[in-house]
């Protein structure tokens, strides 16, 4: 329903997206620099806000717990490392009620790509070792293992500033677990990620990787590519919300059949009842409620996926459901020569439902071809579903009546809107 009306959709917003973008007025703010640089704290947002900064102490207060440095919060870490690990956060923040609820939210509706992010040993270090790794699949590995810092299993090179794996002596932190986590490295069951191998290179060697990248000179720990790479300033400019949704978008589902924008943009014109409309749109969508659907969906419900109205014991899919049940078929070849010049057709009965190609009009008749069409289908909807609730008989000539009264109402309404009279104007004789 989310999907634009041209794909085939309803062009509603979706609401968990919505409630995201919303959020972009305190996230941005607040991952647009690191709370170590003089830009954060001196931002006009910043400034001017009474919620930012309150915001702000709660990260820096939050990272300082989650990642257990001996060393105080000013002298490295990033309050942003929560934000895009969320092994970081603390298990409330799952709670809906978590101050930073939304906003982590928020940020993880966004496409992340990090596979050309180049970051320092230094920040490596404090990045999950879950999050350093290619997802895995085949691969078992403890959950604790997954949330230990990288440092845990990898130690910056003093001399020539690139990340190693620690030797067996200097593993300190869950040794075991640690160590099954390095030979599972070495012996290829696990894949480094990209943005983590670029730190074991030499930063004099980084021009000879393939492809080559610029090295991080500053020992700061900064996760400002990370934000980047998340698409918050896609052009140089902060995310509106109409971009943010446009990226947290769902890949849009093909239509059966796959119908051109056009073709969408001239159904929602067409000139017919709403109930009608809706039944069309199911159609459309292979979303009628057949009883070979209901039957998969609800078998304590529907006994049988076989049609309850004729006696050839045939599946009642969507075609069957439409036109090829023959009671039904009655109804379509009744009403055909009052809408259309050209002899009745399954193929072109299938065409003007599935495809909105209609044969040319009869010349008796003023009535747009869709009208016809949606009259039709609404009034075979309702038979059926009356047999279904109701257990009233599915008479084809009573649907041909009703078809046709549906018609007529159109008619009437159309000439209402037209400035004339749906109804004959009194004869006076003198």
């Amino acid at each position: 329903m989310t999907v634009p009306r041209k794909l085939g959709g309803l062009g509603l917003l979706n609401p968990f997206i919505q409630q995201s973008a919303l959020q972009l007025r305190w996230l941005i703010p607040l991952l647009r620099h690191s709370h170590l640089s003089p830009e954060f704290w001196c931002s006009e947002e910043l400034t001017s806000s009474i919620v930012l900064p309150l915001l702000a102490d709660y990260l820096i207060h939050l990272v300082e717990i989650s990642m257990r440095l001996p060393e105080p919060v000013a002298l490295g870490s990033d309050f942003r490392l929560p934000f895009l690990f969320p092994s970081l956060r603390p298990l409330r923040s799952k709670d809906r009620e978590h101050p930073l609820y939304l906003l982590y939210q928020a940020i993880d509706a966004l496409p992340k790509d990090f596979s050309t992010v180049v970051i320092n040993p230094e920040t490596a270090m404090h990045i999950p070792i879950g999050s350093i790794i290619n997802p895995i699949r085949n691969f078992p590995l403890r959950p604790s293992i997954l949330k230990l810092p990288a440092s845990s299993a990898y130690i910056i090179d003093s001399e020539f500033n690139f990340t190693r794996p620690r030797s067996n002596l200097e593993i300190v932190q869950s040794p075991r677990l640690v160590k099954m986590f390095l030979k599972a490295i070495r012996d290829g069951h696990l894949q480094l990620a990209p943005f983590f191998l670029r730190t074991c290179i030499a930063q004099s060697l980084a021009h000879l990787a393939s492809p080559a990248y610029i090295p991080v000179l500053h020992h700061n720990i900064d996760v400002s590519r990370f934000i980047k790479a998340c698409t918050l300033a896609p052009s140089g400019k902060d995310i509106s919300s109409k971009e943010f949704r446009k990226l947290c978008r769902p890949p849009t589902p093909e239509s059966p059949p796959s119908l051109s924008s056009t073709k969408w943009l001239s159904f929602w014109r067409f000139p017919i009842h709403l109930q009608a409309r809706t039944v069309w749109y199911r159609v459309l969508h292979g979303k009628l409620a057949t009883r070979s659907t209901l039957f998969k969906l609800l078998p304590e419900l529907v006994d049988s996926p076989q049609c309850a109205l004729c006696t050839l014991s045939a599946i009642e899919d969507t075609d069957h459901f439409l036109y090829d049940c023959p009671s039904k078929m009655l109804v379509w070849k009744e009403m055909w020569p009052t809408l259309f010049s050209s002899q009745f057709s399954a193929p072109l009965l299938k065409k003007a439902l599935f495809k909105l190609e209609f044969p040319d009009s009869s010349l008796e008749t003023e009535i747009p071809s869709a009208v016809g069409i949606a009259s039709i289908l609404l009034s075979i909807w309702r038979a059926h579903f009356n047999l279904v609730f109701n257990l009233q008989p599915f008479i084809p000539s009573t649907v041909v009546s009703l078809a046709r009264s549906v018609l007529l109402t159109y008619s009437r309404e159309h000439l209402l809107q037209s400035g004339g009279s749906p109804f004959p104007l009194p004869h006076f004789c003198l």
